[in-house]
């Protein structure tokens, strides 16, 4: 075959500066008087419009690259479809969820096969009618992505509500429809990210955007009257809004901070059908670093904080009448509370442990708790519980449990969600009064056996600095998985290594069928637990934000290294999205000898350029992630990890971007720019193709079927060898 030629892509210098600029936002604290300016060839492919021709040709560009790079492997990419298609059950229900008391309904969603989207039903306890309440099927207009989220009833139960969003950008229109006659009854438009609460049958609370996607304003609406009211507007420009309920049902709660800092306001809710007062009462105004998050029940507020240097959280109660704290859940430096949230007679909530998570549940008056790790359920004196040292502890076993919250504020029964790396999901009931435990549901997955493979937790030692290693003695947690009879521990084998590490989310080791393909070629498929996700505890994820990001980088490095000087690999296949694009990019370009591949979805490349700019989505509000490199200190600090700032002259793996046109998160222009600088300055023959897709945003295809063939895709990309330029 004739070698293809990537695009040439025009080098426009401009200069980029950081530090105090007129008329614009550069935040707080010590700006640069004096800005510090940095050259970028390639700002220009830069367009907020996203519909100029230069830069729609500049893409198709780059897509008919991709399309005449890939053509050879189009027939494999098919094929690979099929082999994980044959292992999703297309047509199953979800569990059924009764979702207010005394109701005769249960609600559940259905896939049927061959279809790409949902259908809601519910069905009545007493007559056993089905009903059909949407089919979001017939909401698709081609060419457009459909997204559909946040679909609610309102507690008549007459009235169903839902997001959708055509554009891909998480600019929902709100439809409030009529069940019996489908009528509209209402609609709102502009709502970043659908936020909405139903406080009673005809009213709501809902959050709008600015221009940046901040959530700064909260309305409510009444249904009979349509008048649609501002109740609160956040002016600090660093903070974002967010709502909630109480599970009781008697406060809606607001609360306005970033990734440091927040406070929080209630609304009380009364019991008539009509709320006549929207008095906001500030429970908890800001402090400096300090965070909350609340529930309510009986006459205490029960309160989730880090406040009092509790690095791993503590839950204490507060009553708003006489304005007193009691002290309930004490904070413990080996348990990490990472949710909670209060039954009418228990406070629920998880922890984890070194990276095992247990659900626990403790009586209000804290005599007994009781813990389930995995299947299994511990009793517990509460004195007993607080006083034990768990600073060694550790389980090796790999498995995933998670905290649903129940629908019913009384219900007796909390829900569990379980699986493993090799077992599928399971849903679980558990009666908290009896102890007893239902089956509820579980993940059909054809054409798999669990005896075929095995998983295992590995823990790598910290090494990049002394204090690290006294600090995390137990080192960096992987969890991998490999088919017992295709994988052996002898260094020849390829291995796909995953990881995220930011905003503390935590990648659990959850089953996954879809990386099958891999497995059954003798791959070993390992998920790097860094630091900047709290898979340990909350400190492991302080430990990778702000300036200690380079941890979570390093973490990774180490890993890798770890598991290829251990004889657990020869090759090393790297993929992160968002966020975790930013870790695969930045440790290739920190390391581009170690990995071979490297997949990156809507990757997160150019953190200089767009944490200086306050007018792109989301900037302002992650100052407090990242840091704002219009001051000195987190400039000097964040450009070492910066993938697009340390692009230089040396070879690079292959590597396989995807992005969305219109993703609000990461803008498109990040990938395209890193791509095109990183053909500027590669040694190396092998391919870097990036594919954007149109009509998509942030999280890839809606629909389930073409979101398998992206899958696909990726892995067609790495398992097909025959990828370099010399062809």
């Amino acid at each position: 075959m004739d070698k293809i030629e990537s695009p040439i892509v025009e080098k426009i210098p401009y200069q980029v500066y950081f530090g105090k600029v007129l008329n614009e936002n550069r935040g707080t604290g010590e700006l640069m008087d004096s800005p510090i300016s940095l050259n970028d060839n390639y700002y220009w492919i830069r367009d907020d419009t996203k519909q100029s021709e230069r830069i729609l040709k500049r893409i198709k560009e780059e897509n008919d690259y991709f399309d005449q790079k890939f053509k050879s492997k189009s027939k494999f990419s098919k094929s690979l479809y099929c082999e994980i298609l044959s292992s999703m059950k297309e047509n199953y229900d979800s569990i059924q969820t009764q979702l207010y008391p005394n109701s005769f309904y249960k609600y559940f969603s259905r896939y049927n096969t061959g279809s790409d989207y949902v259908k809601h039903y519910r069905i009545n306890t007493q007559t056993q009618n089905l009903e059909l309440l949407l089919d979001e099927n017939l909401l698709v207009i081609e060419g457009k992505e459909l997204d559909i989220t946040d679909f609610y009833v309102n507690p008549s139960e007459k009235l169903m509500s839902y997001g959708i969003d055509y554009e891909s950008n998480e600019i929902y229109e709100l439809r409030i429809v009529n069940i019996e006659t489908n009528e509209l009854v209402h609609f709102i438009k502009d709502l970043v990210y659908c936020s909405y609460e139903w406080v009673n049958s005809n009213t709501i609370y809902y959050l709008k955007g600015n221009e940046t996607n901040r959530l700064d304003k909260l309305y409510k609406c009444n249904l009979d009257t349509k008048e649609e009211i501002l109740i609160y507007e956040e002016t600090n420009k660093e903070f974002d809004l967010s709502i909630d309920i109480t599970f009781d049902e008697k406060f809606l709660v607001i609360k306005s901070g970033n990734y440091s800092e927040c406070k929080i306001m209630v609304i009380k809710l009364f019991d008539a059908e009509v709320n006549e007062s929207d008095k906001l009462i500030m429970l908890f105004d800001v402090t400096p670093n300090v965070l909350y998050d609340i529930d309510h029940s009986g006459d205490y507020f029960y309160v989730y904080t880090n406040r009092d240097e509790c690095t791993n959280w503590k839950i204490f109660r507060y009553n708003l009448e006489f304005g007193v704290e009691e002290e309930f859940i004490p904070h413990n430096p080996n348990i990490y509370i990472e949710t909670f949230f209060c039954n009418k007679h228990n406070l629920v909530y998880s922890t984890k442990i070194n990276g095992s998570t247990f659900v626990n549940w403790v009586d209000y008056s804290l005599n007994q708790i009781k813990i389930i790790n995995g299947l299994e359920i511990q009793i517990l004196n509460f004195s007993d519980y607080i006083s034990k040292d768990y600073s060694n502890f550790k389980i090796d076993h790999v498995y995933t449990i998670r905290l649903s919250k129940n629908k019913l504020y009384n219900d007796p029964w909390i829900q569990i969600s379980f699986d493993t790396m090799t077992s599928p999901h399971k849903i679980i009931k558990w009666n908290m009064n009896t102890l007893e435990n239902i089956l509820e549901w579980e993940k059909e997955v054809p054409n798999y056996n669990p005896n075929d493979y095995i998983s295992e937790r590995i823990w790598v030692p910290i090494s990049n600095t002394c204090s690290d290693s006294n600090k995390w003695p137990l080192g960096i947690p992987v969890s991998i998985i490999y088919k017992k009879d295709l994988w052996n521990k002898d260094g020849t084998k390829p291995l796909y290594l995953y990881g995220y590490g930011s905003y503390g989310h935590t990648v659990e080791p959850s089953f996954d069928f879809k990386i099958l393909p891999l497995l059954d070629r003798g791959w070993a498929y390992a998920i790097a637990h860094v630091r900047g996700g709290s898979f340990v505890n909350y400190s492991w994820y302080e430990d990778g934000r702000l300036q200690n990001k380079l941890n979570t980088f390093n973490d990774f490095i180490t890993v890798a290294e770890y598991l290829k000087s251990n004889h657990y690999c020869e090759d090393i296949t790297i993929e992160g999205r968002s966020a975790g694009g930013l870790l695969v990019g930045a440790s290739m370009v920190i390391r581009p000898d170690l990995f071979k591949n490297v997949i990156a979805g809507v990757p997160f490349l150019d953190v200089m350029n767009t944490m200086c700019d306050s007018t792109i989505p989301l900037t302002v509000e992650e100052w407090t992630q990242w840091g704002n490199p219009n001051i000195k200190s987190d400039f000097d600090y964040m450009i070492q990890y910066c993938p697009y700032s340390n692009i230089k002259s040396t070879d690079y793996p292959n590597m396989f971007i995807t992005c969305g046109l219109w993703d609000p998160r990461v803008q498109y222009w990040e990938p395209h720019k890193f791509i095109a600088k990183l053909r500027e300055f590669k040694t190396d023959s092998n391919i870097q193709i990036i594919k954007t897709t149109i009509n998509q945003g942030h999280f890839g295809g809606s629909s389930r079927y073409k979101y398998l063939k992206e899958v696909a895709e990726k892995y067609a990309f790495i398992l097909d060898e025959d990828i370099s330029d010399s062809e």
